[in-house]
């Protein structure tokens, strides 16, 4: 016979607003990092004035240029955070979630201005992850009737009669 055993109660963390994933540290993991937010949009416009990973292109004229590509994973390193996770609770923070949203719609418009190039699908897909749909959604209103009687051609009312 298996001894069989009662299930301890779990005790459920209690999510704070300011620091949702229970992190030790100072008051939150917002003050850890950036203590105004003047800081942490100075750090942010830093990152969009060059600090942005820089891939290596060479164009028709045979000239090897660097551009600034920007993504999520780079802006969230650049500003000192661990995982993306950290990142995002400074958005749902009341002074910082601001700025963290302007930075992903600055990092939207980079992906939505590849679109007008020849590269792929990689945009589509990360603009997905954004939130953005590529299929159309239509209400119709009104009433849609419904008729059961379909008028029958003079002929073949003809040829019923005339059995």
């Amino acid at each position: 016979m298996i001894p069989t055993t009662q299930p301890q109660e779990v005790k459920k963390k209690r999510r704070n607003k300011i620091n949702p994933f229970n992190r030790p540290g100072p008051k939150s993991d917002i003050d850890s990092l950036y203590s105004t937010v003047e800081k942490f949009e100075a750090k942010i416009s830093k990152y969009f004035d060059g600090g942005a990973y820089k891939r290596k292109v060479v164009t028709q004229l045979g000239v090897e240029v660097e551009i600034p590509t920007p993504t999520i994973s780079d802006l969230v390193l650049f500003l000192g955070f661990n995982d993306r996770k950290r990142f995002f609770a400074y958005e749902a923070h009341p002074l910082f979630g601001d700025s963290i949203k302007k930075a992903r719609v600055m990092i939207e418009r980079e992906y939505e201005m590849l679109l007008r190039t020849n590269c792929g699908g990689g945009p589509i897909f990360a603009l997905k992850n954004f939130g953005w749909i590529d299929k159309h959604e239509i209400e119709h209103s009104g009433e849609i009737k419904f008729i059961n009687h379909i008028p029958e051609p003079e002929i073949v009312r003809d040829a019923i009669s005339a059995n």
